[in-house]
């Protein structure tokens, strides 16, 4: 699998999670939905067989004129329902989504390593997750970050784009993106990178851990990015302001 980049990753607007909102309360409630039409087919089919001076509009205004303030009360109950009802299945849809984890390891208010699109469990396993990269690039040592995570913010995203499916990041759906920075208490200048085929690894100098050293320089960081592969030189970029890269 190629690692993953940031094209065609959108995040998703107000309109199209409130579609996705909709899309999964019909998927996971059949039944209900069901129910509701078929009652309301049983009403439309009652008001066609009576007679022609009986409808719903001539409904609602006998109900409105019988009782205003009953109506006016209903009504606000309706919608305040409505609401409740549609904040707890946009809480639900988000919920089920697959989640994946960024982290950003600063210091000096400047990134030194970026981890892009790891699988996450759940929001518990951030902190453990990011120190598990630390391990994994400093040669199985820890990375000396801060004890608290600095930021932490997410956005539903989306992968969109006219490959196969299967080559989009978790198959062109919907995902939530968790997107964290880590303070770093003192710089790192020096992680592992993958070791030279060909190489006699029990003879090279400055090495730790089977992994020869990779050096970053103070204006460049290192993107390593799902499936997280053993970085190389190809990976350590320039300093950027997208938050992508």
């Amino acid at each position: 699998m190629t690692s993953v980049t940031c094209e065609n990753i959108v995040a998703l607007g107000g309109i199209q999670r409130w579609w996705y909102t909709l899309n999964y309360g019909f998927q996971s409630r059949r039944i209900a939905v069901a129910v509701l039409v078929i009652s309301a087919l049983v009403i439309l089919v009652y008001l066609l067989s009576t007679p022609e001076e009986i409808t719903l509009w001539s409904l609602l205004q006998e109900k409105i004129q019988g009782d205003r303030v009953g109506f006016v009360i209903q009504v606000i109950t309706f919608l305040a329902v409505s609401g409740i009802w549609f904040t707890e299945l946009k809480k639900e849809w988000r919920d089920s989504l697959e989640k994946y984890l960024s982290v950003s390891f600063v210091y000096g208010g400047k990134p030194r390593i970026r981890c892009r699109y790891a699988p996450l469990t759940g929001e518990s396993d951030i902190r453990s997750m990011a120190q598990s990269f630390g391990q994994s690039l400093n040669c199985g040592g820890r990375l000396p970050i801060a004890p608290a995570i600095s930021r932490l913010q997410w956005q539903i995203e989306q992968q969109q784009g006219s490959r196969e499916k299967t080559s989009l990041l978790n198959g062109g759906k919907p995902f939530l993106h968790y997107d964290v920075t880590v303070r770093l208490t003192q710089d790192i200048t020096v992680l592992c990178k993958k070791e030279e085929e060909g190489k006699d690894r029990g003879n090279r100098e400055g090495k730790t851990d089977g992994r020869s050293p990779l050096e970053i320089s103070s204006g460049e960081f290192l993107l390593w990015s799902y499936p997280f592969d053993p970085p190389t030189e190809k990976d350590v970029k320039k300093h950027a302001n997208d938050r992508c890269d």
